[in-house]
This record gives structure tokens, C-alpha cells and sequence, in this order.
């Protein structure tokens, strides 16, 4: 399977680093602060209630750490999913590149990845960055489906593309320090997360895939080739 990577710095988080739980989410990309709320501490699993009112989240049930990093992974997942698929839209029609799908989930390592078969997939820790950063991000994608390499010929569509592309993946290296720990998918140590959400652009019909099954279901190569935005290089 042939790779192209750019890479940029996501913190995969470890369990056991955070002594006390979450009381703020700030989603830069959304223009959002989110209060969370710790109510009824007793006996019984977690729960998460949305309130829209003011943003707040509201966590009751026992104390856990690693089960309140849980639900608001998921809840994270699921809220920043329509925004993504948004602004992957505005962008796409903008400068006229299209992808077959897209899928969003919490990746450990990596900010985007696109395939062969024009599927995008972008991280939904994009949210707690700059919105700039995540036009890159979504931009540099979006090449992909035209050259998936990272020829000069790729780098200069992406200029065209994004003007001032080079600055914004510079910064890009360094914002995985905006990403909370909570937020990585390791915080539940070795635990392989339920499903990831496709959204089929073209169908406009989610696809739900589950872990061990094959990615031809879902139309895709097994050997796909890749391009992707990557931790520890610098490029695409």
C-alpha cells in the first residue's frame, strides 16, 4: 500500500494523566465553549445529557475518569461530524474537487487521510483547532483526489488551492497541544473503538463499519494507496 503522508503532531493522549475531570470544552473551529456539569455522583454507570440552552454537558452516574472520557469521545464524534461534513462541502464546491465519502472518527495519529478511491477522512479532534487549520487540512485532502502524491505538482495545486498554505502547515505541526488528552481514544487503553461513521456523499446514505470487517464492503481496495496528514514529518 503506498502512503503519502503529511505530518503534524497528535497527541494520543495516556490514561492517568488527568487528576481531575474536564470542566470546560472549547471548540475553537466551531466558535464554541462547552460548561460540563457533574450532577449525582452516586451509584450507576455514566451518563451525558445535552443542553443547548447555554452549552452545557451534563455528566451524571458514579466517578470515572476513563468512563467520562468515554462519553464525551463520543459525544465529540457525533457533534462535530455535521460540521465537518459542512465545511468539507463548502470547500469542495468552492474550488470545484470532489471526494466519494467521508469518514470522521478519533484518529490517534494522524489530522486527514484521503484514498485512492477519493474517500476522505478527517480527524474529529480538527475541532478544537483554528478554523485556517482545519480549511488546510480539509484543502490538502481535496488535492489528494486530484494527485495523490506529494509531487511538487501537488504542493503547487495546494498553493493555488489555499494561498499561504505553506505558513498553515507549519502551525499545523504544533497544534496537537490544543487537543485535550480526554479526547484520544487511548484514554481507554487498548479498547478498539466501536465503529467509525461514513458519510456517502454522493448516496447521502451513512455507512456504519465495524471492527474486522473488510473495506471492500464499503467500495474500498483493500491495497488502497493514501495520502494523509500524518504525525512527525513535515509534509503532506
Amino acid at each position: 500500500m503506498t502512503l503519502s503522508k503529511l505530518s503534524a503532531n497528535v497527541p494520543e493522549g495516556a490514561p492517568g494523566l488527568e487528576s481531575e475531570e474536564p470542566c470546560r470544552i472549547t471548540l475553537k473551529a466551531l466558535d464554541e465553549e462547552w460548561e460540563i456539569v457533574y450532577a449525582e455522583k452516586g451509584s450507576g454507570s455514566r451518563r451525558l445529557e445535552t443542553q443547548n440552552g447555554p452549552c452545557r454537558l451534563v455528566v451524571t452516574g458514579s466517578e470515572s475518569l476513563e468512563a467520562t472520557g468515554k462519553l464525551l469521545r463520543g459525544w465529540l464524534a457525533g457533534h462535530v461530524r455535521p460540521f465537518l461534513e459542512a465545511r468539507l462541502d463548502l470547500l469542495s464546491g468552492r474550488h470545484g474537487m470532489t471526494c466519494r465519502r467521508l469518514c470522521v472518527r478519533l484518529q490517534k495519529t494522524r489530522w486527514g487521510s484521503c484514498s485512492a478511491k477519493g474517500v476522505v477522512s478527517l480527524n474529529g479532534k480538527l475541532a478544537f483547532l483554528p478554523l485556517a487549520l482545519v480549511d488546510y487540512v480539509i484543502c490538502h485532502e481535496l488535492c489528494h483526489t486530484v494527485c495523490l502524491d506529494h509531487s511538487s505538482r501537488f504542493w503547487n495545486l495546494l498553493e493555488k488551492t489555499l494561498p499561504g498554505s505553506s505558513a498553515l502547515r507549519k502551525s499545523l505541526a504544533g497544534a496537537g497541544r490544543l487537543v485535550p488528552s480526554w479526547a484520544s481514544p487511548n484514554a481507554a487503553a487498548g479498547r478498539k473503538p466501536r465503529g467509525v461513521l461514513f458519510v456517502d456523499l454522493q448516496a447521502a446514505s451513512p455507512l456504519i463499519s465495524r471492527p474486522g470487517l473488510e473495506p471492500a464492503a464499503f467500495g474500498l481496495p483493500k491495497g488502497r494507496a493514501e495520502g494523509k496528514i500524518e504525525n512527525g514529518e513535515p509534509g503532506g
